[in-house]
């Protein structure tokens, strides 16, 4: 299997990851992988192309993609470029993506967003919000920033609300999605400026701005299902997703392999082989590498003493620690804690 894991860990005191793509030099990939969280990509400047289940998105300056949870995807950005992702971890969207009422999304293709709105490439479904590209979802619609989207004509959305009758498919005014996809653009640019610029009161107004995405992805982005069954690897992957998150919330904890299958309903070897097939590692390491992030991110973050973190994060001391994180880092924490510290 040629595609892997990531794990997906939220900015400190925020509900989602915000960062600016780290192939920005250009000569850069993200090889496949996939995670449990909602992921967004915006070009700012440049370009790259973008793979989902293999089929190919080019994005350039203006033009946003969504990668649905579970969803295995990569990256290729042999040119420089600025891209702004967006992480939000699936838990963000409880009682939507797992109440059934947006069981299919479909995948396509969007050129000119502000444009000339139309799809012009079909797709399959995938569970979650509307994969694929936007096209020029930052360009060419009227005032696009913090304010209002101001462009002529009725705003529409994609689908029908879940209780209202409709059939799921697309609605008469496509181009109200374009506009919405600018207004996407908008936010996340805003966003990454107010976080970057931390001036008083930051963090309440990207929260307002997260929330505000949210709900912009949920009511105008969104597709009732269309009744499909799911692929088996879908399958597998949203099951294990449901693993992975559980280990996140409870890491902490001894978590012996036996108890979290038995949880799901799994045997022990079933899960066992799923985490070697779908996230290229053990289920022992992965449990590991979740224990030695979330040490990493509090040592840099606070005095504490490292058997102090050891011991709040799941290793039974300072010399398993040390041990797991020099098998990730290559160094010892106390070093790594020293030079990230100037």
């Amino acid at each position: 299997m040629d595609f892997r894991h990531e794990l997906v860990m939220p900015d400190e005191d925020l509900p989602f990851r915000l960062f600016r793509y780290e192939g920005m030099a250009g000569n850069y990939q993200v090889t496949k992988h996939w995670h449990r969280s909602v992921e967004i990509f915006a070009v700012v400047d440049g370009a790259l192309d973008f793979y989902i289940n293999s089929r190919r998105f080019p994005l350039c300056a203006g033009d946003l993609i969504i990668v649905n949870p579970s969803e295995i995807h990569s990256v290729q950005s042999p040119e420089p470029n600025f891209t702004l992702v967006l992480q939000i971890p699936a838990q963000a969207f409880r009682g939507y993506l797992d109440d059934g009422r947006f069981a299919g999304f479909a995948m396509g293709k969007w050129a000119g967003a502000g444009h000339s709105p139309g799809l012009v490439e079909g797709g399959t479904r995938a569970e979650g919000f509307e994969s694929g590209k936007w096209a020029g979802a930052g360009q060419g619609l009227g005032k696009v920033d913090y304010g209002e989207v101001v462009v002529g004509g009725e705003t529409g959305k994609w689908g029908a609300p879940p209780d209202d009758g409709g059939d799921g498919g697309r609605c008469p005014n496509p181009a109200g999605t374009h506009v919405a996809a600018a207004r996407l653009y908008a936010l996340i640019e805003r966003m990454y400026r107010v976080n970057e610029e931390k001036s008083y009161g930051y963090d309440l107004e990207i929260r307002g701005l997260f929330y505000e995405l949210l709900h912009l992805l949920v009511t105008r982005f969104g597709e009732v299902s269309g009744g499909r069954g799911e692929k088996s690897a879908q399958s597998q992957l949203d099951r294990l997703s449901h693993v992975t998150q559980y280990m996140k919330e409870h890491y902490r904890e001894e978590l012996p392999l036996h108890d979290v299958a038995a949880r799901f309903g799994f045997t022990e070897t079933y899960l066992s082989r799923v985490f070697v097939k779908y996230a290229q590692v053990n289920y022992r390491t992965y449990l590991i590498d979740l224990r030695v992030e979330h040490a990493v991110r509090e040592m840099l973050n606070s005095e504490r003493t490292l058997s102090e973190l050891a011991i709040d994060h799941g290793f039974p001391d300072a010399r398993a620690f040390a041990k797991a994180f020099r098998s990730k880092y290559g160094c010892l924490p106390s070093a790594y804690r020293k030079e990230m510290r100037g």
